[in-house]
């Protein structure tokens, strides 16, 4: 109701990425152009008056979808002989390429879950919702998969750079005090690997079970004991990349290898990328015949006058086709 009041726009939850939040907007301006990335992004937004009184947030949801086709790369035109002795050709060509204008690989969604992204062969996930570890565990195995675990230190910036808070990891000495195992059944002693938090407040004792990263007294990436007696967020991974990718597929004509016949031969292939939408490219093979003909004469002949059997003084011979050729339709005279 009285000027001079300022709002900001908060951009947040998609995996692909998020605008930078504007901040102190000046009332009477609007945000200008926002660029977004493929996916639903969280728009919120918040204000303050001159007297400093504070709106309620309210938010919406900007989804960019995409309706571009992949870009497919075909070989060029194609021209050949005939094979000798044959009336085709034996042609290998380069299968198309595909690229596209969002990426070609996209993780796999999974209800309850935001995807973190893939790494060494796996994919990895953060839970959209807290529960306990046991809770934790069993939501992840009933995912396809079990709580995250970790061997190596590249593995664990990894899934560090997606924690912003307390986050169960898969590794407990629930079952024996002091003998801390991952969900598998194996030791950090065995995989290698470990990155305790050697803060006190984040060590070991009776009444704390389950690991964390995300403590707010350790690095982001060290593991700090917690009591089983609070919800958190989680994070899974699945063996194997659970990726829909881009793809090509031979849509008409004959494969690379095959034998193509004399003429002119389309060959289309046909491409979708991780939205589903196509694309095609297509290229000609052009076979042709560039072998000579053979004759292969009769040896010399000698006829009599009888046989023709016209009691004249000519003799009659016949002989068959002398042409060979690889490819059909030739004349001889």
């Amino acid at each position: 109701n009285c000027p001079g009041g300022t709002w900001s726009a908060a951009f947040s939850g998609n995996a692909n990425g998020n605008p930078t939040d504007l901040t102190n907007i000046a009332d009477g301006t609007g945000s200008g152009a926002v660029t977004y990335q493929k996916g639903a992004t969280t728009v919120t937004l918040s204000a303050t008056d001159a007297s400093g009184n504070v709106a309620v947030t309210c938010s919406f949801t900007v989804t960019v979808n995409d309706d571009d086709g992949p870009m497919l790369t075909c070989p060029n035109d194609i021209m050949v002989g005939t094979d000798p002795g044959t009336c085709t050709a034996t042609v290998n060509y380069v299968e198309p390429s595909i690229t596209d204008d969002c990426s070609c690989s996209q993780v796999n969604s999974i209800a309850g879950y935001t995807a973190i992204g893939t790494f060494g062969g796996h994919t990895y996930y953060i839970s959209n919702n807290t529960t306990n570890f046991a809770t934790a565990q069993s939501n992840a195995v009933a995912a396809g998969g079990g709580l995250v675990i970790i061997s190596s230190a590249a593995e664990n910036a990894f899934v560090a750079a997606a924690v912003t808070g307390e986050t169960y990891i898969g590794l407990s000495d629930a079952s024996t005090e002091g003998i801390t195992v991952w969900v598998d059944g194996s030791t950090p002693a065995g995989l290698g690997y470990s990155n305790f938090c050697s803060h006190g407040s984040a060590g070991n004792n009776t009444a704390r079970d389950y690991l964390i990263v995300g403590a707010s007294n350790c690095a982001t990436d060290e593991w700090a004991y917690r009591q089983d007696n609070t919800a958190r967020v989680s994070i899974i991974e699945i063996n194997g990349e659970n990726t829909t990718n881009c793809s090509v597929m031979l849509s008409s004509g004959l494969a690379s290898g095959s034998n193509f016949p004399k003429g002119v031969s389309t060959v289309e292939w046909e491409g979708t990328d991780v939205a589903g939408n196509m694309n095609t490219c297509s290229f000609t093979v052009t076979v042709n015949d560039n072998e000579n003909p053979t004759l292969a004469c009769p040896s010399n002949q000698t006829i009599t006058t009888s046989s023709n059997g016209m009691g004249d003084c000519t003799g009659e011979y016949a002989f068959g086709d002398p042409l060979t050729e690889n490819c059909p339709g030739g004349t001889w005279s």
